[in-house]
Parts: C-alpha cells; structure tokens; sequence
C-alpha cells in the first residue's frame, strides 16, 4: 500500500514538474496534444542500434536514459538486483560481457 502512495506521489511531482516547465496548464497540454513522431528507418522500422530519435530533438538510448538536443535529461534510477545467497547489486541496465 505503501508503495501504492509513493508511485502516485512520484507522478504527480513528474505532472507539476511539467506543467511549472511547460509555463502553465494550457501549454502544458498544448505541447501533449501536439506532440512528437518517432524517427523511423528508410525501411519504415526503428533503428537497429537500440537507439530511439523524436521530431522534436529527443532520443532514447538502449538503457532506457531520455536525451534532448544531446544533452542528457533524464536517466532511470538504479534498482537492485536479486541474486541468490547474496546481497543484492545495483543493475545499472547494462549486461554482463
């Protein structure tokens, strides 16, 4: 149940982030409703590299981190990862070699 209010506490502090970022409610909504395209391929698909691109200067690498116009906005926070009869290391999204 706990968790229940964190997450929900968590998407509205994301929602008013955007919203304060955006310059109020109705730009905020304005930017949604126009929003962006992804970028795909010559063939039609995406990238064969991982890598995803938005008309509006965003990309996504293949560990999940947002950036816009190269600059690095966003990236997803560290989560352990169990393994058995040891204490849990951080699985920063990359694989083992």
């Amino acid at each position: 149940m706990k968790r229940d209010y964190l997450i929900l506490a968590a998407a509205a502090g994301v929602a008013l982030y955007l919203v304060n970022k955006a310059g109020g409610v109705q730009a905020a909504v304005a930017k949604v409703v126009q929003g962006a395209t992804e970028v795909l391929n010559s063939a039609g698909g995406r990238f064969a590299n991982g890598w995803r691109y938005f008309s509006d200067g965003t990309a996504i690498d293949p560990f999940g981190r947002y950036y816009k116009n190269g600059q690095l906005i966003w990236s997803p926070p560290a989560t352990p990862k169990k393994t058995s009869g040891v204490e849990p290391i951080f699985d920063y999204g990359l694989t083992d070699a």
